[in-house]
């Protein structure tokens, strides 16, 4: 680095060499001391010698405030507000922006991309690359008009439940990789074909988008197929979350089901590179949200309207379960009675991260009932589709088993 002094005598003049470059630094001379102690002291004086302005006294506050607002709560199924009050909370929760459930607080910057804290980064830049997102947070809950039923019938149609009335949706469609309830393909409402499951999925999740409130949440457990190649599932389902109907998806969890040291023996040319295959022991959890990320209305407010605001996890479940890996045993389909069911302690862990006590929680795949079993256990109400009587049979026989408990 080269720093270039004026034309002076060498006296103003000291030289340095750092990194083997040389740096001029210039010293002010005598005479510019003195020049510049004097213009200091004239400007002093002249600043001295302003008029000073006297204080205007402030004006009194105005202790008038707004008329207060009725609360109340509707009968309709024991959890619904009234449709007044809602409107009013939407006026007074979102203030000048509009926004509804947000605590005011001042606008801050924080830091970008690549510092050690991400939890408080500012990713506008990052996100701007990005086609615009799907959000509105203008959108209301509404009373559910039906709970804690399993209706046998497609869920594609959905027409039993109210919309903007589900707090979560928890499910595990069916795997399509030849179970046994998959082998009648084309037939009863199976897809013939990978793209028509695909399909499928599409319109139940375009359905539950339908049912789910304005910041309602779904999860979705996903086993992906094949090996000779590979066919992820969850690429799949995510697409169609995210791109195809306008989901804001919230993450990925790994659900671990056994160890690496299992007994599987899957492993193509055994210790070779011919053909290694990797052994399954995972599945995957797709978790998004309607609309918005946090829910409708703040806590404060659903509490005001009788709508369900109690969290129920423990500090120890909620630190264990916003880890994105989860280690939980796979349930035994002999002892169940159903090809693939899914362990209740999956739907157990999702209800409580993501709902409150008494909200609505739907599975628009329900076979053998475990959504519906968590969510009992829970304290939460349930709603479901199966298309099979006699899975919606062994759903209700083991709900009342345990309420018989």
């Amino acid at each position: 680095m080269h720093r270039v002094a004026d034309s002076r005598s060498d006296e103003g003049l000291k030289t340095s060499t750092w990194g083997g470059e040389t740096e001029v630094v210039c010293y002010p001379t005598e005479l510019e001391l003195v020049v510049s102690s004097r213009i200091s002291s004239n400007a002093k004086s002249a600043e001295a010698k302003k008029p000073v302005a006297k204080p205007v006294p402030a004006k009194k506050a105005s202790s008038k405030v707004g008329s207060p607002v009725k609360t109340g709560v509707s009968k309709r199924s024991g959890v619904g507000p009234k449709v007044g009050r809602l409107k009013s909370l939407a006026t007074q929760g979102a203030g000048s922006s509009g926004k509804i459930g947000r605590e005011s607080q001042r606008k801050t910057k924080t830091s970008s991309f690549g510092v050690s804290r991400r939890e408080g980064h500012d990713a506008s830049d990052f996100y701007a690359r990005f086609p615009e997102l799907k959000q509105d947070e203008s959108g209301l809950p509404s009373p559910p008009s039906d709970i804690n039923q399993i209706y046998v019938g497609d869920a594609r149609d959905m027409s039993n439940i109210a919309d903007n009335s589900v707090a979560l949706v928890v499910t595990s469609p069916p795997y399509y990789a030849g179970k046994a309830y998959e082998l009648e393909r084309g037939s009863g409402g199976i897809p013939a074909s990978y793209v028509e499951y695909l399909q499928m999925l599409h319109d139940v999740f375009t359905e539950c988008w339908r049912v789910l409130e304005p910041g309602g949440r779904i999860a979705i457990n996903i086993a992906n197929l094949g090996r000779r190649p590979y066919r992820s599932l969850s690429a799949d389902v995510t697409r169609i979350l995210q791109d195809d109907i306008g989901y804001l998806l919230r993450g990925e969890i790994l659900w671990i089901k056994a160890e690496g040291a299992s007994g599987s023996c899957a492993w193509g040319s055994f210790q070779s590179a011919a053909n290694p295959v990797l052994r399954d022991v995972t599945e995957r959890v797709v978790l998004a949200s309607k609309l918005r990320l946090d829910r409708a209305l703040t806590r404060k407010q659903r509490k005001e309207l009788g709508l369900p605001s109690e969290d129920t996890i423990s500090k120890e479940d909620f630190m264990e379960s916003t880890l994105d890996t989860w280690k939980v045993r796979p349930e035994s389909a002999k002892r169940v009675g159903h090809p693939a069911p899914f362990p209740i302690e999956l739907p157990r862990r999702l209800i409580e991260l993501l709902s409150y006590r008494n909200d609505l929680v739907l599975d628009p795949f329900m076979g053998a009932g475990s959504t519906a079993l968590a969510a009992q256990r829970t304290g939460r109400n349930y709603v479901g589709y199966e298309m099979d009587r006699s899975y919606v049979d062994l759903s209700l026989a083991r709900l009342a088993g345990e309420l018989a408990l």
